[in-house]
């Protein structure tokens, strides 16, 4: 790893929580908040160390040619919004490169969504409006689809790999019961009820 060795007493307490919380008002993050929301985060102007996933897709031939992950670095031009990113996609004679760009992956996401499933849990959470947190991707948007698309490529070939090279990785297994349903549907109901931090 970059930033933290995989004996560091940080990297073994974030292994504890596995993930980061979104609740309101309030977040609690896997990382101590120092390097959350700023070493490790893509803030804009600032360059940081990442791993990239280079895709080399046929578009005639509508297949997937080589995949390959690379350690780099990359400038954080800009955080850009749905809400922008929707208002360049609708502008037709915006022939900027950063138009062009987003022209070009809304293209491709019919044929990166060939190569991961939506299940069941993730499409109940991800397309209601009963996210607590209220930062679930709906899907209702260009912007949104296009983010989403890009994270569960990304997602599901990193697995792949990991599966295929039989390197030590978390699977996530999702699986909705009935009343794993009903109980998600109780909760959300009880947090969208409290307005008291120390509740969460």
């Amino acid at each position: 790893m970059h930033y933290l060795s995989l004996e560091s007493p940080i990297f073994k307490e974030a292994a504890k929580r596995t993930t980061t919380i979104y609740i309101r008002p309030e977040v609690i993050t896997m990382y101590p908040e120092v390097l959350a929301k700023d070493l490790f985060s893509l803030n804009e102007g600032t360059i940081r160390q990442v791993i990239s996933l280079y895709a080399d897709i046929n578009k005639e031939e509508n297949r997937l040619i080589k995949l390959e992950f690379k350690l780099e670095e990359v400038y954080v031009a800009k955080n850009d919004s749905y809400t922008h990113c929707n208002k360049v996609l609708r502008e037709t004679k915006n022939n900027t490169a950063y138009a062009e760009t987003l022209r070009n992956i809304t293209e491709i996401i019919p044929f990166l969504s060939r190569f991961y499933k939506i299940d069941a849990v993730y499409a109940y959470i991800n397309r209601t409006n009963l996210n607590v947190s209220q930062t679930n991707i709906i899907g209702s948007t260009p912007s949104e689809k296009m983010v989403e698309a890009l994270m569960l490529f990304m997602n599901h070939m990193t697995s792949k790999i990991a599966l295929q090279e039989e390197i030590p990785f978390i699977y996530r297994n999702h699986v909705l019961e009935k009343n794993h349903q009903e109980e998600l549907e109780n909760y959300l109901r009880q947090i969208g009820n409290q307005n008291d931090s120390q509740y969460y």
